[in-house]
């Protein structure tokens, strides 16, 4: 695997679960919470740097999961021992919305690490890397009053033809060489 691209496997698994999580946003509005503390896990995790809040924000929505899950079962406990109506039949009132439930829960939890976690931290040298362009600091150096200008503009404008510098650092280094 290369240092500078996430893989196409581990790219696909990670849009297969932002669209997964797609159906639970705007219909029922559950999974907006969920959807949001990753949102703002992964960019501080890619502002940082460092990828432990995007493994706390991870730790969050599973515990928002669970809590989800056994809300719905105590609701669902709940409505079982004070109506009489649900008491008829238990397996579809009690026994199949409890198992969907946890069967929910466990796909969710699945999906999560499997297709969003586990990419990421696959993937987290090229997400998450710090690692910023080193600046050539040829202005600098005391071997710049040996060189002419023009013998500096073209070997600036050789570092932008190669694409080692943009566009903009060439026209800066230029304004500093005419400039000196």
């Amino acid at each position: 695997m290369s240092n500078n691209k996430i893989s196409s496997s581990d790219l696909v698994k990670i849009t297969f679960f932002v669209i997964l999580q797609i159906p639970f946003i705007f219909p029922i509005l559950w999974g907006i919470i969920p959807s949001i503390i990753l949102l703002i896990g992964f960019f501080i995790s890619k502002r940082d740097a460092n990828i432990e809040t995007l493994k706390k924000a991870i730790k969050i929505c599973k515990f928002y999961a669970s809590l989800t899950a056994i809300i719905v079962i105590g609701v669902t406990i709940y409505i079982f021992i004070n109506d009489e109506y649900y008491r008829q039949d238990p397996l579809s009132y009690i026994i199949l919305p409890m198992f969907l439930c946890l069967f929910g829960l466990f796909l969710y939890l699945l999906f999560l690490n499997l297709l969003f976690y586990k990419p990421l931290i696959n993937n987290s040298y090229f997400v998450f890397s710090s690692e910023k362009k080193t600046q050539l600091n040829i202005l600098g150096s005391e071997n710049m009053k040996s060189f002419s200008v023009a013998d500096e503009l073209l070997k600036w404008k050789e570092l932008k033809d190669q694409g080692l510098i943009s566009e903009g650092e060439f026209e800066e280094m230029k304004k500093k060489i005419i400039g000196s």
